[in-house]
């Protein structure tokens, strides 16, 4: 029998991380997006590292679009969700997790996959390993179990696993790092319980079981039922705040367990479903995670004592939709992404932003970054094209690009000067003024060149196009002719997108969908294809690929050095609105922040562009001092800095440092003066007489467009005295 022992902090030493393995950090496909609603995953906390590890599920990215199985990987720390890593189990829901203390790692078992290119259920006997960077594949369970009950034992150091949807269903089992082993058990048990959870009590030394037979415990040898109350928990975790156990279901209702029975502490949430929880090591506070009610404001909740609060998301993104433009501005490294349903968003570093509702059309049919004008054209609407400005699409006098199925592919031949598009059948290049055809006479019998999607090698000095047909052969453009280049390859056809990565010295192909000869459409697949320039056949990029669609926007920012992707159509007349990176090498700043001004008692922003692969982190630092979120700073650990309701204090010299386990550097300084005052009120760019009749206006009850606090002197009142110190001001007097 066991005996009450006290809860141990276990000290667990750093490893050197191998360079291998920080190769295989800084390189790869990174989700820029934030962590959508979801059910069937499974979260644990990892006190080695101050963090909550969440893996895989099926992922809901709205109420109204279909789900899908994911293999994501999240943590949490410092009070936001951040993406770690696509490398290692396949999608998956409805399996075990948990954390081996005594080797730091995150123990995966079992739940249900998809065979690949089906829709039927893929039972697992997998067992993975997460080490705080990277899953590691061990030896296979026994049998299968969908559902596993699965928790860490500390005192016998070892994972467990308790029934699940296998059978038979009530057998247990532990893991120790090498092999799965079964430990024998006597009546009476569990049985085989429904929305079974189990984890530690290091109160009396105890493991945990509750699930629709009720709530047991078992002390190494035997179980002993403590109640016959059911449950229907998510998960159970133990709360040393509390001094408890806190189980919390799949609505986001609490409970306590006390005495040998469970307690309501606080009720269900509206629409909430799949919760799951783990312990915040930093705070000890209680975070869940699964379906929200709103997924666009929220990706969870914390509790902290008896209030439950949510997480809000820290990032804008574009809705979901498919069919968009997308293009990166060569000198800034801005994307632009327009389409007729979220409108125009620009893509700065990490961070979207829309200050443009309007769209080039309803119908964009095709969109092009002109380097000989530095903007970013588009075709709208069968026939008239508009060029962006930054915050709104203006006209032009440009016949518009003649295109016909879905929105035509573009690359830019930087030998002859002209953007390429592909319309269904047919091949245009732009000079600049007009569209002309390419190759007016594709070949007419099958193969057919059908939906090209093209790209432009520098190295070969040619476009390189792909059809959808089955085998999909490779075409090169030379010279305004099209001709067969590989006539057998398996990457995929409609919908797919593909540009040059300088980085990798050749194109980059992801999504699209091909048909066989007997007409079947093959799923989706979720691979990235590479050509290298002194290839001769498609490969498959060894990384674990986002999961597949067409018609998404893609596109090379040459500046951060990255292939970005956006949105796309899946399965199911549904759409994404994941925003995903692939890029590799250290870490470096593209561009550093720029000085800037700002007046006391405002607002003001500092952004970098980072370069390389991996998952980037940042840290700024005002005068050689690190900066953390707070009343006065926001985004400190991300690429855009802001700086609230500044004061003097606060001016100085700012630098960022981004890093990844590949290197580091950090930027230019860049200096930000707080003004203590600025007599601008109507932040026309002058400090005058009509400044003057802005405020009065305001004083008097008028709008104030501007925003600006009409508290000029600072004294808590807005009044004629007000008025009187900015009269002062502009005739030069000093600030109040």
């Amino acid at each position: 029998m066991r005996t009450c022992i006290a809860t141990a902090t276990l000290a667990i030493s750093a490893l050197a991380v191998p360079l291998r393995a920080q190769a295989q950090a800084c390189d790869g496909w990174v989700a820029l997006h934030d962590m959508f609603g979801r059910t069937g995953h499974a979260m644990v906390s990892d006190p080695a590292r101050n963090q909550i590890v969440l893996f895989g599920g099926t992922l809901q990215l709205h109420p109204s679009t279909q789900s899908f199985l994911t293999s994501e990987t999240w943590v949490y720390r410092g009070g936001t969700w951040h993406f770690v890593t696509l490398n290692g189990p396949a999608p998956r829901s409805n399996f075990g997790l948990a954390f081996d203390s005594h080797r730091g790692v995150a123990v995966l078992y079992g739940g249900q996959s998809f065979n690949p290119g089906s829709t039927s259920a893929l039972a697992t006997l997998e067992t993975w390993e997460f080490d705080g960077s990277s899953w590691h594949q061990r030896a296979d369970g026994a049998r299968f179990s969908n559902n596993p009950i699965m928790a860490y034992d500390p005192i016998g150091q070892r994972t467990l696993h308790y029934g699940g949807g296998g059978s038979p269903s009530n057998q247990l089992w532990a893991w120790n790092g090498t092999v799965w082993s079964q430990l024998a058990i006597t009546s009476p048990n569990p049985g085989a319980p429904t929305s079974g959870t189990m984890a530690h009590d290091p109160l009396r030394g105890l493991m945990v079981l509750t699930g629709s037979t009720g709530t047991w415990t078992w002390d190494g040898t035997a179980w002993i039922q403590e109640s016959h109350t059911p449950t229907a928990f998510g998960s159970i975790v133990w709360s040393d705040s509390r001094g408890s156990m806190v189980g919390v279901a799949q609505n986001a209702a609490l409970s306590e367990y006390t005495a040998g029975e469970w307690t309501e502490i606080l009720p269900e949430v509206t629409i909430a479903g799949g919760m799951r929880a783990a312990i915040d090591p930093g705070t000890g506070d209680v975070i869940l995670a699964g379906r929200v009610p709103d997924p666009s404001q929220s990706q969870g909740f914390r509790v902290n004592g008896s209030e439950r609060t949510p997480i809000l998301i820290s990032k804008t993104a574009p809705p979901e939709t498919s069919n968009v433009g997308m293009t990166t501005d060569s000198r800034t490294g801005i994307t632009v992404l327009s389409s007729g349903s979220p409108g125009t968003w620009e893509l700065r570093g990490d961070r979207w932003r829309s200050d443009s509702p309007s769209s080039p059309g309803w119908s964009v049919f095709a969109q092009w970054y002109d380097p000989s004008v530095g903007s970013t054209l588009a075709t709208f609407n069968a026939s008239q094209v508009r060029r962006w400005t930054g915050d709104s699409w203006v006209s032009v006098s440009l016949p518009g690009l003649p295109v016909s199925g879905d929105m035509a592919n573009t690359t830019y031949d930087s030998r002859s000067g002209l953007t390429v598009a592909t319309s269904r059948h047919a091949l245009y290049a732009f000079d600049g003024t007009q569209w002309q055809p390419l190759a007016p006479a594709l070949p007419g019998a099958p193969p057919q060149p059908n939906n090209l999607n093209i790209a432009y090698d520098p190295n070969r000095a040619a476009v390189v196009a792909t059809a959808n047909t089955d085998p999909s052969p490779t075409y090169l453009v030379q010279d305004g002719a099209l001709s067969p280049f590989i006539t057998e390859s398996q990457v995929s056809g409609t919908g797919a997108r593909m540009v040059f990565d300088p980085a990798r010295n050749g194109i980059v192909h992801f999504g699209g969908y091909s048909t066989n000869s007997t007409g079947e459409r093959n799923l989706f697949p979720r691979r990235t294809y590479f050509l290298g320039s002194d290839a001769t056949a498609w490969s498959t990029l060894p990384l674990n690929s986002p999961s597949g669609r067409k018609l998404h926007g893609m596109s090379y920012d040459p500046v951060a050095q990255r292939v970005l992707v956006f949105g796309g159509y899946v399965l199911g007349a549904s759409n994404h609105p994941e925003t995903w990176k692939l890029a590799s090498g250290p870490a470096g700043i593209a561009i550093s922040p720029s000085s800037t001004p700002i007046a006391a008692h405002t607002s003001g922003e500092l952004f970098t562009i980072a370069k390389g692969g991996g998952v980037l982190s940042y840290v700024w630092r005002r005068d050689g001092q690190i900066i953390t979120d707070g009343a006065h700073y926001a985004g400190a650990s991300t690429d855009t800095l802001a700086l609230l309701d500044a004061l003097p204090e606060h001016a100085g010299l700012y630098t960022v440092t981004v890093s990844n386990p590949c290197g580091s550097e950090t930027s230019t300084p860049a200096r930000v003066d707080v003004f203590t005052c600025d007599p601008d009120f109507n932040l026309d760019g002058n400090a005058d007489q009509d400044d003057l009749l802005y405020l009065f206006n305001i004083l008097a009850g008028g709008d104030n467009p501007s925003g600006r606090d009409p508290d000029f002197n600072r004294d808590g009142n807005a009044d004629q005295d007000d008025l009187g110190s900015l009269v002062g001001v502009i005739a030069g007097d000093a600030c109040p």
